[in-house]
């Protein structure tokens, strides 16, 4: 149950970035530094946001499926923890922006 509710936040984050981060690059305050999404970004904001979502979606359905395992309970944790920094890093530097 807390694996899944971990997915949801993960997957939640996820949007949350995509629409914070193509805000953040369309106003010119940030770049993308993830070289894969930099060059889906290359191709448009319709492919960036359907590539960031195939990839997120479907690493959090590989691990929704293998949450039995040790190794996909710590990637879940590992994933949330890393969103979960970056929703911090967001809001900070969105409330320093505004």
């Amino acid at each position: 149950m807390l694996y899944d509710v971990l997915i949801v936040y993960i997957i939640t984050f996820n949007l949350v970035d995509i629409f914070v981060t193509l805000w953040l690059i369309s106003n010119q305050f940030a770049v993308e530094v993830n070289p894969l999404m930099s060059q889906a970004l290359e191709y448009g904001y319709t492919f960036f946001i359907f590539t960031k979502l195939i990839l997120v979606l479907g690493g959090c359905y590989i691990l929704r499926k293998n949450k039995d395992k040790t190794i996909a309970r710590y990637s879940i944790l590992t994933a949330f923890v890393v969103y979960f920094i970056l929703m911090l890093y967001f809001w900070i530097n969105i409330v320093l922006i505004t």
